[in-house]
């Protein structure tokens, strides 16, 4: 296995990655058959690898040019000999992964193809059985975008055959198809068939036995268009008698969602194998679709039946309106209900936490009850003990009850004083003191003060003279008797 990127010139399979031009022997030069990656021209036969420049031989790998021999890898230019890989170009017969035109190719390819068994996006003009974006004009066999003439894989472009998925007009379809198919239609369809078709087609179809989306001659698949003749599943307008599922105008027997005959149900399955290698193995892509169409038996039953079911899908509308409305009805209470309970949760975590500091308030008031008691048991301890003096303190009472009335008699007395002393002091204080009254009545005073100095003094003296005077008599007395003693003695 190599990646080249450049133009090889002559090498004998290189198994590395290379960007430029080698010489012989290297991944920088020219192959004689690639297995690998590769971006150059390869002008020697069966490279095997993954190349994107032009192959002139058989390739296996990976190419992006033109290729003219076999190849077997994933090649995006043009190949004109088989190639069974990867392919974006030309490529007579491809079996691999190819996006170019090919001539044969049983691998992915993305143009145009002879013969085709895998991954295809350009033109086949022969087989293809592989993944086709191109157009093809034999059959593929596998996954195309363009117009294939038949195809067993999943074209999405023209094809005649086709079995597997196809997005443009094919003449016979029996897979995947997008685009009209003229032929035979066994699979899914997109676009306009006018053939056969018996898978999933969107497009016109002759006759579909799929799925398809336009116009349908004969359809067994599942449609979305006009359809000829359809069995399968279909969206738009079958002229002819559908009997798959349709939502277009059809006169088949499947399920429709638009105006149709007769429809029936019917059962594709679709198997794809795409396998993308850039090593020398050939990848195949196989496609197998299965489809069996039920006539109808009889147009006024089918009528009837489709009437039927008109009324019971108008009765399951309105229940499911019905049903609808009740759910609406339902969401807004709900929403309504989930709204109060918003609020409700929310008015409950504000009262959780005004809970959690009433608590804590509760705690600090316990703990101080508890402080008071402790301090209240020696207090009540200690007045039990004094009871014995209450006695006491009953007579206690009145006295100290009397010392305050004396009291309060003295500050107000004393208060009545100061008063009068204010009041004489300012008396005073209004005379003038040049005034001959006033020098008189101090003068007057001074010798008050002089006579009742003088007065005490006297009374003093008055007072010592006395005393001298009971000495004086007591002396007389003494010696009066002394005298008579002695006298007599």
């Amino acid at each position: 296995m190599s990646f080249n990127f450049g133009t090889p010139k002559t090498t004998n399979q290189p198994s590395t990655f290379t960007m430029t031009t080698p010489a012989a022997n290297t991944p920088w030069g020219s192959t004689q058959a690639p297995a690998g990656f590769s971006l150059g021209s390869n002008t020697q036969p069966a490279p095997t690898g993954f190349s994107l420049a032009n192959t002139t031989q058989a390739t296996t790998g990976f190419s992006l040019s033109s290729t003219t021999q076999a190849s077997t890898g994933f090649s995006l230019g043009v190949t004109n000999q088989p190639s069974t890989g990867f392919t974006l170009g030309t490529t007579p017969a491809s079996t691999g992964f190819s996006l170019g035109t090919t001539q044969a190719s049983n691998v992915f390819s993305l143009g145009s193809n002879q013969t085709s068994t895998a991954f295809s996006l350009g033109a086949t003009p022969t087989v293809s059985t592989g993944f086709s974006l191109a157009s093809t004009t034999q059959a593929p066999t596998g996954f195309s975008l363009v117009t294939t003439q038949a195809s067993a894989a999943l074209p999405l472009a023209t094809t005649q055959v086709s079995n597997a998925f196809s997005l443009g007009t094919v003449q016979a379809s029996t897979a995947f198809s997008l685009g009209t198919t003229p032929a035979v239609s066994t699979s899914f369809s997109l676009a306009g068939t006018t053939q056969v078709s018996t898978g999933f087609s969107m497009g016109t179809t002759q006759a579909s036995t799929g799925f398809s989306l336009t116009t349908t001659q004969a359809s067994t698949g599942f449609s979305l268009a006009t359809t000829k003749s359809s069995t399968g599943f279909s969206l738009g307008t079958s002229p002819a008698a559908p009997t798959g599922f349709s939502l277009g105008t059809t006169s088949a027997t499947g399920f429709s969602l638009s105006s149709s005959g007769t429809t029936t149900a019917q059962a594709t399955t679709i198997q794809t194998t795409a396998v993308i290698t850039t090593q020398a193995p050939p990848v195949t892509s196989q496609s197998d679709s299965q489809s069996s169409a039920v006539q109808p038996t009889n147009f006024q039953q089918l009528i009837d039946l489709i009437n039927n079911w008109t009324v019971s899908l108008e009765n399951q509308e309105k229940q499911f309106l019905n049903q609808a409305n009740e759910i609406t009805v339902w969401d807004n209470m709900l929403t309504n209900q989930s709204a109060k309970l918003v609020k409700l949760y929310d008015i409950l975590e504000q009262k959780e936490k005004e809970q959690v500091d009433i608590e804590n308030e509760l705690d600090f008031l316990l703990s101080q009850q508890k402080e008071l008691e402790d301090c209240l048991v020696p207090l009540e301890q200690e007045l039990q003990s004094a009871e014995v003096l209450s006695s006491l303190n009953n007579e206690r009472e009145p006295i100290y009850k009397a010392a305050q009335e004396i009291d309060n008699q003295v500050k107000q007395m004393s208060g009545d004083i100061k008063e009068i002393v204010n009041n004489l002091n300012k008396a005073n204080s209004k005379k003038d003191s040049d005034d001959d009254l006033d020098t008189i009545c101090r003068i007057l005073n001074c010798h008050m003060t002089a006579l009742q100095y003088i007065e005490h003094n006297a009374e003093n003296l008055s007072s010592m003279v006395s005393e001298v005077n009971e000495e004086h008599s007591r002396f007389l007395t003494a010696a009066n008797d002394n005298s008579f003693i002695s006298f007599r003695k």
